[in-house]
């Protein structure tokens, strides 16, 4: 049910309402979201999505923006070095700095000349975030359960910028092609550990993977063994681009799941490319989507 994971994200919102003053941990907030630990950071970060239309970093940083101008506006005797310790900085001028960068305005700037309007707006969006909704606009899918026995899998792991990406689909594909493992004889899958835009650039991560009845070799350097592992499935078959692709992974995490209450595995998101894209034009390119599920 959605108010399993309503409860546990409202204490979540909690959590980080009394700690705003010390450095939050997203490995914090997902254990008391009670999401597997080890990949739930894709997950927690969907989910949160999903629940308050909002990035969980922006709400961060947007109510101790809130908590900032406060103080600067009405507590005229309070140093902006307490100000800025308020809102988990080491020092002044680094705060100064960021709330710059975020707001377009100084806070030294501000507390001379507070200007309200601005923030007025941006707290508007506060009330909405607290009362997660299930409205959707966008189009249905059919969600299935799937019983998966245990799949090996020989991937490259790309580590970085989503920019970077073509040369590591580049790598893993001239390895397909020189030991003769082509999309044809060998499913395609993508292991997708958080979405592009929910973490710095520098850290994404997606690993791209094949079937494989084979142990690696040394003919397979730069490539990992790794499981897809048996067990429960939520099941999304998708038809069309990446755009559209994104809009189902979300359906699949906001409607479905949120909907069902049904607790996640411990593995990333995964996407089986039924038909590559280069294999197909977009808008006809099949991608199951597979959540993993406790048992």
């Amino acid at each position: 049910m959605m108010e399993d994971y309503q409860q546990k994200f409202e204490c979540v919102l909690s959590y980080i309402d009394e700690h705003l003053s010390q450095p939050l941990k997203l490995e914090t907030l997902i254990a008391i979201a009670g999401l597997p630990e080890n990949h739930g950071q894709g997950h927690f970060l969907r989910l949160f999505n999903a629940m308050y239309s909002i990035e969980y970093f922006d709400y961060i940083n947007l109510l101790r923006d809130l908590q900032s101008v406060f103080e600067l506006a009405y507590r005229p005797n309070m140093s902006m070095a307490d100000i800025a310790s308020n809102a988990s900085f080491q020092c002044a001028k680094a705060f100064s700095e960021d709330f710059n960068a975020r707001n377009g305005i100084t806070p030294e700037a501000f507390r001379l000349n507070p200007e309200w309007g601005a923030w007025f707006e941006k707290q508007k969006p506060l009330d909405k975030m607290r009362e997660p909704s299930l409205a959707w606009s966008g189009p249905e899918y059919e969600v299935s359960l799937a019983n998966l026995a245990a799949i090996e899998l020989a991937v490259f792991e790309h580590r970085g910028r989503v920019s970077e990406l073509y040369n590591s689909q580049q790598i893993f594909s001239s390895w397909r092609r020189v030991l003769h493992t082509p999309p044809s004889l060998s499913r395609t899958f993508e292991l997708v550990y958080h979405d592009n835009g929910h973490v710095p650039a520098c850290e994404y991560r997606l690993d791209i993977g094949a079937e494989i009845s084979r142990p690696l070799t040394v003919q397979d350097a730069g490539i990992v063994s790794k499981q897809l592992p048996k067990g429960r499935y939520a099941l999304l078959a998708h038809k069309g681009d990446v755009n559209s692709l994104q809009v189902a992974i979300k359906y699949l995490y906001s409607q479905w799941l949120l909907k069902s209450g049904e607790p996640l595995a411990d593995f990333p998101l995964v996407l089986e490319r039924v038909t590559p894209f280069c294999e197909a034009t977009q808008h006809k390119a099949i991608t199951y989507i597979y959540l993993g599920l406790n048992t």
